[in-house]
C-alpha cells in the first residue's frame, strides 16, 4: 500500500502521461496506475499511424480551434521533451496531401483556403499554410496514383505525425523518480470517504486526494461503475506496417479514411479501419484489413504487391458526446476525466491535460475547453441514450 497522494492517474497511455506531467510539474504528488500487460485490449495510444491532421478550416467551430492551438503548441513541448530526456519522438510536421474527386469536396476546399488566413493564424515558427494545386501531375509528385485526384488536390504544411509508443517512452522519461508507479494494476473502485482506490481482488492499491480516470477504453467500465450511467465506448482500429521504400519527406497521404506514412525504417504505415461492433480485440486478418491494404495500394501504387509486415489493432475510446470528455464529473468525490479522443487524442493529449489540471489546482490558465468536451454534456447525453434504451430496448 502507498502513502497518500495528490493524485491517482488510471492509464499511462498518451494522455495519462501527459496528466501525470502535468500534475507533477504544477507541485503535486502523483501515483500512476496502468494496467500494463493485464492490459485486454490493444492500447490506442500504440499506434504505429500517430497522425496529427488537422481540420480543414470550413465550418469553424470551438472544437476545431482547440485542436488547431494544440497541434499549434506540440512541436515546442516535443522539442523540450526530447532534450530534457535525450529520447526521440519521432515527431514530425511532413504536411499532408488529399486528393479532390468530387465536386462538393473541391468546393469546399476552395473554402477552407479563403478561411486559411483566419483560422490558421501563425504562432511562432509555425507557419501554417493550405494550398489547393491541380490534380494529376502534382498528385504523382506526391506519390498518388494518375487518376486519383483528377479536380485537383489539397496540401497543408500544418500536418504532422508522432510515434505513439514513442512518445510515452519520453513521457515515461520525464517521469522517472517523480511519480509512484504501479505497473500492471487494474482500478475497479474508488471510495472518497477513504481516499482509496481498489483493484480486481477488493484489495485497496492506492491512496489520493482526488481521481483521474484516462485509461482510454478500459476507463469507461470504472466510470459507468462510479456514474452510473455508460460514459463512452470503444472502436476497433487496424493498421499495418508494409514494405516501402516512399520518400522520408512525403507528406501524409490522407482519403476518405485511409492513411499512408512514409516511415524512416523503409516501411509505410498504413490504415485505417473503423470497427463500431467487434468481438475480439487482437489483430485480425478480416475483409476490412483487406479492403484497408487495397484502398492504400490504390491511393499510393508503389505499395501494390509489398510485404505486410505487421498488422495492429487498438481499441479507441470514443465519449458517449463524441468529443472528447474532460473535467470534473463529481467534485463531492473528487472523480476528474480525461478521455474519448477517438482518433485526434495523440494531437491534443497535452492540451487536454493542462486544463485538467488547471481546474483541479485553480489555476488561471487561458485554455479554454470547449462546452462540448465538458462532462455535463456528455452526463446529458448518456442520460438520454439511457431513456431512449428504455422506451425503444430494440433500438441499438
Amino acid at each position: 500500500m502507498t502513502s497518500m497522494h495528490d493524485v491517482l492517474v488510471i492509464g499511462a497511455g498518451a494522455l495519462g502521461l501527459w496528466c501525470a506531467k502535468k500534475a507533477v510539474d504544477a507541485g503535486l504528488t502523483v501515483c500512476l496506475a496502468d494496467a500494463g500487460s493485464d492490459l485486454d485490449h490493444g492500447r490506442a495510444s500504440d499506434t504505429p499511424l500517430g497522425a496529427l491532421l488537422p481540420h480543414l478550416p470550413e465550418n469553424w467551430s470551438p472544437a476545431k480551434q482547440y485542436q488547431y492551438e494544440a497541434l499549434v503548441a506540440l512541436p515546442t513541448l516535443v522539442r523540450d521533451l526530447e532534450e530534457t530526456t535525450g529520447t526521440s519522438t519521432e515527431y514530425k510536421r511532413r504536411g499532408r496531401v488529399m486528393p479532390i474527386r468530387k465536386v462538393g469536396f473541391r468546393q469546399k476546399v476552395e473554402r477552407a483556403s479563403l478561411n486559411a488566413t483566419q483560422h490558421w493564424a501563425p504562432s511562432g515558427d509555425v507557419r501554417p499554410r493550405l494550398t489547393l494545386q491541380d490534380g494529376p501531375a502534382n498528385g504523382t509528385r506526391f506519390g498518388l496514383a494518375e487518376d486519383a485526384a483528377p479536380l485537383g488536390l489539397v496540401h497543408d504544411t500544418l500536418s504532422a505525425t508522432v510515434s505513439g509508443p514513442a512518445l510515452c517512452a519520453a513521457l515515461r522519461a520525464s517521469l522517472a523518480g517523480r511519480v509512484t508507479w504501479l505497473d500492471g494494476t487494474v482500478v475497479t473502485d474508488w471510495d472518497a470517504q477513504q481516499n482509496r482506490a481498489f483493484g480486481r481482488d477488493g484489495s485497496p492499491v492506492a491512496d489520493a486526494e482526488h481521481l483521474i480516470v484516462t485509461g482510454g477504453f478500459a476507463g469507461f467500465e470504472l466510470l459507468e461503475r462510479l456514474m452510473g450511467v455508460p460514459l463512452g465506448d470503444g472502436v476497433k482500429g487496424h493498421a499495418a506496417v508494409i514494405a516501402a521504400d516512399l520518400p522520408t519527406d512525403l507528406p501524409v497521404l490522407y482519403d476518405n479514411g485511409t492513411y499512408v506514412i512514409a516511415r524512416s525504417d523503409g516501411t509505410a504505415a498504413i490504415g485505417s479501419t473503423t470497427e463500431f461492433e467487434w468481438t475480439s480485440a487482437e489483430p485480425e486478418h478480416s475483409d476490412s484489413v483487406a479492403q484497408m491494404i487495397a484502398r492504400a495500394e490504390t491511393l499510393c501504387p508503389a505499395l501494390a504487391g509489398r510485404a505486410l509486415l505487421g498488422l495492429w489493432a487498438g481499441i479507441r475510446p470514443r465519449a458517449v458526446g463524441r468529443d472528447p470528455l474532460i473535467g470534473c464529473l463529481d467534485r463531492e468525490r473528487r472523480i476528474w476525466v480525461a478521455t474519448g479522443g477517438y482518433k485526434i487524442t495523440l494531437g491534443i493529449a497535452h492540451r487536454l491535460a493542462d486544463a485538467l489540471v488547471s481546474e483541479l489546482t485553480g489555476t488561471e490558465t487561458a485554455i479554454e475547453v470547449p462546452a462540448t468536451f465538458r462532462p455535463a454534456h456528455h452526463l446529458t447525453k448518456a442520460k438520454d441514450k439511457l431513456a431512449r434504451a428504455k422506451r425503444n430496448p430494440q433500438t441499438p
